[in-house]
């Protein structure tokens, strides 16, 4: 799942340092930049994006536009955004925490700063009992254990493959489920994860696992070896 923004700035280059930055983070989608915020609402009530950075100019009147964008998507029946202010000053820091803003950045924007803000917003995760639960801003999202099939590496995310030929993108890493699901769930690979319960053959010279009901062949790391032992016990307690 992609985290989608848009930009409301007129500082022409405090955009397209923002848009740079999320640019090399595989994790977000660009919306859209606009100059002035009535320009952006039709995109906002079109697209929902989960982020707005919302520059403020210099002087800002509490009556601008800036400050209506919140009303005019409770108009309109949209959830609000986590909203971002990009201002030159602290000046309007008191008012933008009683519009709800999640974060106050000053311009000219700070890299490490924004990548800590980024770092925030990164899927949580969590595991209870038989459900994986996985929750990005509104968004939740409850798989059933038994229904995961394998996970799979992708840079610093995870695809969750689930039974039913689904796939879920996490924003956590391999080895963050190597640690948090239950212990039918067995590292096979530098990139795979398999749920136990649906190995129906191990192929040891070919360094290959068989899955029930799929073609599908994952592969067996030579540096992973050593939980196959662990891996055929949990096949033949199930």
């Amino acid at each position: 799942m992609r985290i989608s923004y848009v930009i409301i700035e007129r500082d022409v280059k405090t955009a397209i340092r923002i848009h740079d930055i999320l640019d090399e983070q595989a994790d977000f989608l660009f919306l859209g930049s606009f100059v002035e915020a009535e320009k952006a609402i039709p995109t906002l009530l079109e697209n929902k994006p989960d982020i707005i950075f919302l520059g403020l100019p210099a002087a800002l009147d509490s009556n601008q536009t800036e400050w209506f964008l919140t009303a005019e998507l409770r108009r309109n029946q949209i959830p609000i955004p986590k909203i971002v202010v990009l201002s030159e000053t602290q000046e309007f820091a008191y008012q933008a925490i009683k519009e709800g803003v999640v974060d106050y950045l000053l311009k000219p924007v700070d890299t490490t700063e924004l990548l800590k803000f980024i770092s925030k917003l990164q899927l949580k995760v969590e595991f209870t009992s038989n459900t994986l639960f996985l929750k990005s801003y509104g968004d939740y999202r409850f798989i059933k254990i038994a229904d995961l099939l394998y996970a799979k590496a992708d840079n610093n995310s995870t695809d969750l493959y689930l039974t039913s030929g689904e796939k879920i993108a996490a924003f956590k890493t391999l080895k963050h489920f190597e640690r948090t699901l239950p212990p039918q769930f067995v590292r096979i690979h530098n990139s795979y994860i398999v749920n136990a319960q649906y190995i129906t053959r191990i192929h040891i010279a070919n360094n290959i696992c068989y899955l029930k009901g799929s073609k599908l062949q994952l592969p067996v790391s030579k540096s992973y070896k050593n939980n196959l032992d662990r891996l055929v016990e949990i096949i033949l307690s199930l």
